[in-house]
């Protein structure tokens, strides 16, 4: 005779019972005992058991935490507190939550970031794509450490996208005019305060009134991302922009505050001016591209860049050799017709050279 949740199929004793899982989900089992009905009833009330005492396989009941709600708690507990960009990990956070806001944690699976990976590179570059599941993985260890997550971090199997950091986006002298011409008041400033600097935007941030000293011409990064602080030079552009602003006593830095904003305006401006493939970013990699094209030696951009070693600055050398293989190849039209009909060379004041030279980097990105 056959019991509840007991039942015989040929000489096999089988049982059937419910449990919930890890996550809480209540499931359904049936499972093969053998030829002993006795055997059968042992085990199943021990499954019920081992249910009743939430150790069912000896996994641990998952909280109900949607990741939404996890990732202001982690940048308020581990971005704000460990990361001076915790402001990125605001953006992509809020991003990641486009995909992520309503699932649990434990829902999130590899598959599901792949996917995620997948719609993202229809939008935007490698670059950024990687960026974002570098904060979506250190949010779900985060969650594994405090004790919200009981499994392994689903992010660690994602593979990183090849990044192609030999191109270098950089805006020409016509798109930086355009960029001028939409823009006004404070992120004016900021721009050709960035330009005239190469500083990274969290270190302009930062910046207080007692990090400029105008008498000397001087700007002190104290914040830096390598953890060494350094001295920036000020130009005539970026002089003119440090008088134009205006001191707040209640406020020390020099700029306000680049979450909403600045933010907003600047990308209204690179829309407005047409300039695609861009990011605030890219104002720092065009200061380090024309200054070599300009003439100035690598290591002198390292120092001014704040780069911990010199082959961080390297890339930029291969726009020096290109610009200056087309310089070279200009003076074709000065020179190759005099070669030919044996004519003499013109000769060229190497004071002037010089003195032109250091001009035109002193002037780097004076537009207006």
């Amino acid at each position: 005779m056959e019991t509840k949740g007991i039942y015989k199929r040929g000489e096999i004793w089988y049982i059937d019972y419910c449990y919930r899982d890890k996550h809480g989900v209540k499931k359904r089992v049936r499972e093969a005992i053998g030829p002993s009905k006795k055997l059968a009833e042992q085990v199943r009330a021990k499954r019920i058991a081992q249910d009743a005492e939430n150790r069912h396989l000896d996994v641990q009941k998952e909280e109900k935490i949607k990741f939404k709600d996890f990732a202001a708690e982690y940048l308020e507990k581990h971005s704000k507190v460990e990361n001076r960009s915790w402001q990125s990990d605001e953006h992509r956070l809020r991003n990641l939550c486009k995909f992520f806001a309503e699932k649990y944690l434990f829902e999130i699976t590899a598959l599901d970031i792949q996917n995620y990976k997948t719609e993202r590179l229809k939008e935007t570059a490698p670059a950024t794509v990687n960026r974002c599941i570098a904060v979506l993985r250190s949010a779900l260890n985060r969650a594994i450490e405090w004790g919200k997550l009981h499994q392994n971090n689903p992010a660690s199997k994602i593979k990183r996208l090849r990044e192609n950091n030999e191109s270098l986006r950089f805006l020409a002298r016509e798109e930086i005019e355009r960029l001028y011409a939409n823009c006004q008041g404070e992120i004016l400033a900021l721009v050709k305060f960035a330009l005239g600097t190469g500083c990274r935007r969290g270190e302009i941030m930062d910046l207080t009134w007692q990090d400029v000293d105008l008498e000397q011409g001087r700007i002190h990064i104290r914040n830096s991302k390598s953890g060494k602080g350094r001295t920036v030079p000020m130009n005539r552009t970026v002089r003119e922009v440090v008088l134009s602003l205006r001191k707040q006593p209640d406020k020390p830095q020099l700029f306000s505050s680049w979450r909403y904003e600045l933010r907003r305006q600047f990308e209204q401006a690179l829309r407005k001016a047409n300039i695609k493939g861009a990011s605030f970013h890219t104002l720092r990699h065009t200061f380090a591209s024309h200054a070599v094209m300009r003439g100035i030696d690598i290591v002198t951009v390292s120092r001014l860049l704040g780069h911990s070693t010199i082959q961080m600055t390297m890339r930029y050398a291969k726009i020096s050799r290109d610009h200056a293989e087309k310089a070279i190849s200009a003076l074709d039209e000065v020179i190759g017709s005099g070669i030919e009909r044996g004519t003499n060379m013109p000769q060229i004041d190497s004071s002037e050279t010089a003195s032109s030279g250091k001009e035109a980097v002193t002037n780097l990105f004076n537009y207006s």
